[in-house]
């Protein structure tokens, strides 16, 4: 059978090679095993990402399946905050989030992806499938629900990144709708004053359970008061670690201990030096960039679930360039197993559907 490959599997597999390459300046740098798995991680993305793709090929996957599966895993989302609130102590619930629900910062919500980062990372995909729907498709009462529901969740994830981000991309998407693809005035003004009430509610939920957010609630306290909040400082002292280096081991880095940096692009610096920065940063480049291709190809047509899926999956890697600032998002266990499957799907249908794009992409 025929063997499938597109340009950012072939940059996964060429990011492992330079990384395996790395291994050979500091092998008594190394000091436990653990720190050669870190050098094997893009090997495991190759697979993943060239056996989904290969998968929506072989199976002939559909626009509206991959967009099937997205929605299921929001609603299986759903269901586990339910189990989370109703039997905590549930031996289920315990293994996928041992965390709870309210802690001494408030309401945090990371449903089954554990960490509130990693849970809005999916979210704002879910978010911008939601508006798409709203937008190009149905103006149903049930899509508008659930765009209401995302927008509560990815609220009470108390990440600044995360509202950074959506804050941008909502603008961006707002941009793209609305004068990029051609609209009447009507129309206009009607998407227009759904994403005003979009944004009235953000502020509403926000402004009256400000006592819910006890990680923002400091950062504003640390802001007026001049110091950075107790998270903020944190990865500021993190990104300090790499002023550690040596000169001769800032090309490919200096893992001599094992160093948390939340900071995606200190954390590659920092393991894998100018080298690994560079790669991290021209990977996301190039996924952004065949992203947004395939994106404006699709809006030269007439398929409706073609334009929510591209201009969904190009806000939800956009989303990288801001997350990257707190976490390396898509390396977490969860989020990065995620977005390297549902990407090589995304590509996989692409590739099933290019007759119905202007350019081959």
């Amino acid at each position: 059978s025929v063997l499938y490959f597109n340009k950012i599997i072939i940059l996964t597999f060429i990011i492992f090679l330079i990384n395996l390459f790395g291994i050979f300046t500091k092998f008594q740098l190394i000091v436990s095993f653990g720190n050669y798995i870190d050098y094997f991680r893009y090997l495991i993305y190759f697979f993943i990402i060239f056996m989904s793709y290969n998968l929506a090929i072989s199976m002939k996957i559909s626009i509206l399946s991959v967009k099937k599966m997205i929605f299921n895993l929001y609603y299986f989302s759903l269901i586990f905050l339910l189990l989370q609130i109703i039997t905590y102590s549930n031996g289920i619930v315990q293994v996928i989030n041992p965390r709870p629900l309210i802690n001494y910062q408030g309401l945090q919500i990371g449903g089954p992806f554990v960490w509130t980062y990693s849970f809005g990372f999916f979210l704002i995909l879910v978010f911008f499938l939601y508006m798409g729907e709203l937008f190009f498709k149905k103006h149903s009462v049930y899509n508008f629900i659930h765009l209401f529901i995302v927008t509560f969740l990815l609220i009470f994830t108390q990440s600044k990144a995360i509202y950074l981000t959506l804050l941008f991309l909502f603008f961006f998407f707002l941009f793209h709708s609305l004068f990029i693809f051609r609209m009447n005035l009507i129309k206009k003004l009607k998407y227009l004053s759904l994403s005003f009430t979009l944004l009235i509610i953000f502020i509403f939920i926000f402004i009256f359970n400000i006592d819910s957010f006890g990680n923002i609630l400091r950062f504003i306290e640390g802001f007026n008061s001049g110091n950075a909040d107790a998270s903020t400082a944190t990865r500021l002292k993190q990104l300090s670690y790499i002023f550690n280096i040596p000169d001769m081991k800032l090309l490919f880095g200096f893992p001599e201990f094992k160093i948390t940096i939340e900071n995606a692009y200190g954390y590659y610096l920092y393991s894998f030096g100018i080298v690994g920065l560079f790669m991290y940063i021209i990977l996301l480049i190039s996924i952004n960039y065949q992203n947004y291709l395939i994106m404006r190809n699709s809006f030269i047509g007439k398929n409706a679930d073609l334009k929510i899926l591209t201009l969904g999956f190009f806000c939800f890697s956009m989303s990288i360039l801001f997350l990257s600032l707190g976490s390396a998002i898509i390396d977490g266990h969860k989020s990065g197993y995620l977005f390297w499957t549902i990407m090589g799907l995304y590509y996989g249908v692409i590739y099933n559907e290019k007759d119905k794009l202007s350019k081959k992409v």
